[in-house]
Order: structure tokens, then C-alpha cells, then sequence
């Protein structure tokens, strides 16, 4: 299956540029390896905002109050993020 994505046309690069920004955390700004989902449906990296959830209430996408701090781990962002590095030949993703 990583074959035929590898070979896949992107026009530019679309989805698989489109992709590897989805796997980025947007408090970091880095690749999530540990994703979780917050009660709003935002994704970031488990300790990133596990550090933030100590000192907020409230989303850091949207800066809304969070209802709660449970978080939910985000198993198809890390397939697809898993795939990305897969795709871009790092053994290491």
C-alpha cells in the first residue's frame, strides 16, 4: 500500500503536503508521535498539551473553554503519521 501512495500523482504535492501538516502539532509545530484529541476535536502531542492543560482552561487552537481535560488518544493520526514517515523513508516516524 505505501507503494502505490508513493506513486500516487500529489498536483504540487497537494494531499500529501496537506497531510504532513495535519501530523504537526500545533503547539510544537512538530510531528506528533503521541497524538491525543481534546474534548473539542483538536489533536495535539500528549505532553505538549498535557504541559498546557496545567496552566489553561481553554483550547490553544481556538482559546475557547475546554469542557474538559480528558484526553483521547488519536490512533488514525498516528497511522497516518506513521505512513508520512513510511512515505518519506524514515524508519524512525
Amino acid at each position: 500500500a505505501i507503494e502505490a501512495w508513493r506513486k500516487a500523482p500529489t498536483h504540487g504535492g497537494g494531499w500529501i503536503t496537506a497531510a504532513r501538516e495535519e501530523v504537526k502539532c500545533p503547539i510544537t509545530m512538530s510531528v506528533m508521535h503521541d497524538a491525543v484529541l481534546t474534548c473539542d476535536g483538536h489533536s495535539y502531542e500528549r505532553a505538549a498539551i498535557i504541559q498546557w492543560l496545567r496552566r489553561h482552561a481553554s483550547s490553544p487552537k481556538s482559546n475557547l473553554p475546554l469542557s474538559s481535560k480528558a484526553l483521547i488518544t488519536n490512533h488514525n493520526l498516528a497511522l497516518l503519521a506513521r505512513t508520512i514517515a513510511a512515505l518519506d523513508g524514515d524508519a524512525a516516524g
